[in-house]
């Protein structure tokens, strides 16, 4: 059995179209210089044929680069926030065992601010009033962002520890 070599032609180079407008205009000015038109009415009909149908070319081209280079700025400038993130280390990242510690801790400084503020005699007035109150705001601060950055414990061994983060106690991956 005998094989055959086939030799393929390689692939025609993309046609650059500025490049071509350039070159038709070039051959346009040297038919017009040849020739020039005689009349108005073959000038008019040379801006119609030649001059307005270049227009028409060059700004279709220039339409075309205008929304390829607004997606390549708009990938880029994704790519930049999704960097940005990653430099930032993607934000609190709790593991589960430790979301569970902190989530306990918070909930112990709420139950104890809210206790203390039923027992008879203990004063919430004031400076101390005060710092309670932060304390407890902070205390549930504290939870929504336990909640929002648990890390997910993940079944699947496929896949690498911390891959998947939980949003807000919904779902998981970056949101």
């Amino acid at each position: 059995m005998t094989q055959q070599l086939t030799v393929q032609a390689p692939p025609p180079e993309p046609v650059d179209n500025l490049k071509r407008m350039l070159a038709d205009i070039e051959l346009d000015r040297q038919r017009i210089k040849k020739t020039p038109p005689q009349d108005v009415a073959g000038v008019v009909r040379e801006i119609i044929d030649t001059v307005l149908v270049f227009q028409k070319d060059l700004i279709g081209e220039l339409i075309q680069h205008r929304d390829w280079t607004s997606g390549v700025v708009g990938d880029v400038d994704g790519r930049l926030e999704e960097l940005e993130t990653q430099a930032e280390g993607g934000g609190t990242q709790f593991l589960l065992e430790d979301a569970e510690k902190f989530k306990a801790l918070a909930q112990g400084v709420d139950f104890i601010i809210s206790t203390m503020s039923k027992i008879p005699g203990v004063s919430m007035e004031g400076e101390v009033g005060v710092q309670l109150g932060k304390l407890k705001t902070l205390a549930g601060e504290c939870l929504t962002i336990i909640d929002e950055s648990t890390l997910e414990e993940d079944d699947d061994e496929d896949e690498e520890p911390g891959a998947e983060v939980s949003e807000g106690g919904h779902g998981s991956g970056p949101g």
